[in-house]
């Protein structure tokens, strides 16, 4: 008797038919699996316990995100050999790219944060000679343009070629609009608006929720914090507050130009201005509800956000800044900004809030309620999102090319090809490995994430070039038993894709021990002459 198994005519062309949405729906449901936790390397110029903006950025993001179950790492510049002097920071980071390179491997997405020359740059860059078809998803989030005093020139180009290669990453997160429409100017990769956040339900409990509308007196009690450092504009600050005895200035922070600043206070008789220098949270938690304004006098695009003008806001206090990209987007609306390295300007900004107690109680509440967008679990979300579009985005490209040009749907591919082999939900994956490293392969199943595994059948096959029928694992030969690492498989093909001259990729197509059908000869033949694309003629068993 003769059993005939008939290739469908669409099957005869060079691209696959689109399935029903029917059809596609079912395939779906069938082999649905929710969302598991990402393995996620945060790549950072600063990070716990360095004290900076950049630094609690990343420490808050780390937690959000860890709070959502994911595995988060984070790699600073601080694990590499570099030279620091003022604002030149130069990173051993690219020395090092042979070991960096074999850790990035294992994480579903890396979150690169710069522009950091030296490192940030040099690592999207250098991520485009690891195969692209192993590669985890790369979201690169962008604080700010650099800018260094009498450097103008250097930094604009600096800032020109880091945009473009900003868009080397697969997705772009910026933290406010100035940065998002720059970045959308300068290629076509997606840039999600995310703003930072600050502990806004910590700081409550620290602070209480005080009165707004009460003071012990009629001075205005000013608070600056932040690193003592050039562009932070602390020496136009005190420009505009000399001889302005009702305005009580306190400057939490440290720094190189901390010894400049004490020397200048002692010497003008700043008797209104106080040192505080570095607190614990707990103290600088208490400075806030203790003042009226926060205030950022930064004189250069170094500052981007102002985290500090959040958490000022989340104790009641009225946000005072300069008016810079980013940062005015934080101050605006609740607060006042003025021009940069202008102490006359600011020094009129803070004599009105001082001298009307209407308008300065008025802009703390509103501070105040605005300050509750500001919570860490929102901001991890939406970074979450941006990490979950990016590796599929990344993903999906990546199983396109392990296949050959032929598909461009895997989704619809596998169904298709479930179809043609008659069988009941068998299980699928598409692997791809490196020829230089291929102790490991990057796994695809249907509607999931890639993983990371040793796949054994899978790089026998990629060495052998041959497919492999297991039709009965019980009597597989011995030299393939070592492979042979799941029970539950009761028959499998194995067969390669294509070669390339970095990479090789295998596809899999297995049954479990409980299913009525098992795989055989016909199936191995389907499998392949759908594989080369042949024109297929119907298949007789005997």
């Amino acid at each position: 008797m003769k059993i005939e198994t008939r290739i469908p005519r669409w099957f005869r062309s060079r691209r696959l038919a689109r399935i029903s949405q029917s059809s596609r729906r079912r395939w779906e449901a069938a082999h649905y699996q929710e969302p598991r936790p990402l393995r996620i390397l945060v790549v950072t110029s600063e990070a716990p316990p360095v004290v900076s903006g950049i630094s609690k950025t990343v420490a808050m993001l780390q937690a959000g995100l860890q709070k959502r179950g994911h595995v988060v790492d984070v790699m600073s510049r601080a694990d590499f050999p570099r030279y620091m002097r003022n604002e030149i920071r130069v990173s051993a980071f690219a020395l090092f790219w042979p070991r960096i390179v074999r850790q990035v491997m294992r994480y579903d997405v890396v979150n690169v944060h710069g522009p950091v020359p030296t490192m940030s740059e040099v690592f999207l860059l250098l991520m485009r000679t690891v195969v692209a078809r192993q590669r985890p998803a790369i979201v690169y989030t962008h604080h700010c343009d650099i800018a260094i005093p009498r450097l103008t020139l250097p930094c604009r180009f600096y800032n020109f070629i880091a945009g473009r290669i900003a868009h080397s990453a697969d997705r772009i997160v910026v933290s406010t609009e100035h940065y998002q429409d720059k970045l959308l100017n300068a290629g076509k990769t997606s840039v999600d608006l995310i703003p930072w956040a600050v502990e806004v339900a910590a700081a409550r409990t620290a602070t209480g929720a005080r009165s707004t509308d009460s003071r012990d007196s009629d001075d205005l009690r000013v608070l600056f914090v932040g690193q003592l450092r050039e562009y932070k504009g602390v020496n136009v600050l005190l420009d505009a507050v000399e001889q302005q005895e009702k305005l009580q200035i306190s400057i939490v922070g440290d720094g190189p130009l901390r010894q400049q600043i004490n020397n200048r206070i002692a010497a003008g008789g700043l008797d209104h201005v106080s040192m505080k220098g570095r607190l614990s949270d707990a103290e600088l938690s208490d400075a806030y509800r203790q003042h009226d304004v926060i205030v950022l006098p930064s004189t250069t695009t170094a500052e981007a956000y102002g985290l500090v003008l959040a958490e000022g806001m989340v104790a009641g206090c009225v946000p005072v800044a300069s008016d810079l990209p980013g940062v005015r987007e934080v101050a605006a609306a609740t607060g006042i900004v003025v021009p940069p390295s202008d102490p006359g300007e600011l020094r009129a900004a803070l004599r009105s809030l001082q001298a009307e107690p209407a308008t300065l109680q008025r802009l703390a509440k509103a501070s105040l309620k605005r300050a509750e967008g500001f919570d860490i679990p929102r901001m991890a979300l939406r970074y979450e999102q941006s990490f979950r579009c990016a590796v599929r985005q990344t993903q999906a490209q990546q199983r396109v090319k392990a296949l050959p040009d032929l598909w461009n749907d895997p989704e619809n591919f596998f169904a298709e090809l479930s179809a043609l082999l008659g069988l009941n939900n068998p299980f699928f994956s598409l692997a791809v490995l490196d020829k230089k490293n291929d102790t490991h392969a990057r796994v695809w199943t249907p509607a999931s994430h890639a993983v990371r595994t040793q796949a054994p059948l899978v790089r026998y096959v990629a060495k052998t070039s041959q497919p492999l029928l297991l039709a009965d694992s019980s009597n597989a030969p011995e030299h393939l038993r070592q492979y042979m690492t799941r029970p539950e498989i009761g028959s499998a093909l194995v067969v390669p894709v294509q070669r390339q001259r970095r990479s090789a990729s295998v596809l899999s197509v297995s049954t479990r021990v409980d299913h009525d059908t098992h795989l055989d000869q016909n199936h191995l033949e389907i499998v392949l002459r759908v594989l080369e694309g042949a024109k297929v003629r119907p298949l007789v068993a005997a």
